[in-house]
């Protein structure tokens, strides 16, 4: 995803570069230290003095977020009742996919 380019310029503190985004999630190199962003809310996530552990936590940070944005209230396809779901695959409430 790419992120608007204001996003950048508001994440970004004096003397910091941009090393890498994932929207809604930036990591920016200040001296010898990554920081991960959240853009939103312009909140830090984790420093660290490695860019690859600063990676991993922006990826993992980004999926969460893209899989909260998918689960939402879908009714069941066998007994019609709903129940919160991950994701257009998941179509079966839990009691109906464990019988």
């Amino acid at each position: 995803m790419n992120a608007p380019r204001h996003f950048t310029e508001r994440v970004a503190k004096p003397g910091a570069i941009i090393v890498k985004v994932d929207y809604p999630f930036a990591i920016e190199r200040l001296d010898d230290t990554y920081r991960v962003i959240d853009g939103r809310t312009d909140a830090l996530v984790k420093e660290t003095d490695s860019l690859s552990s600063a990676a991993g936590t922006l990826g993992m940070e980004a999926k969460r977020v893209r899989q909260a944005a998918k689960t939402r209230r879908r009714p069941c396809i066998r007994c019609t009742k709903t129940f919160f779901s991950e994701g257009s695959h998941h179509r079966t409430c839990d009691t109906c996919r464990h019988i």
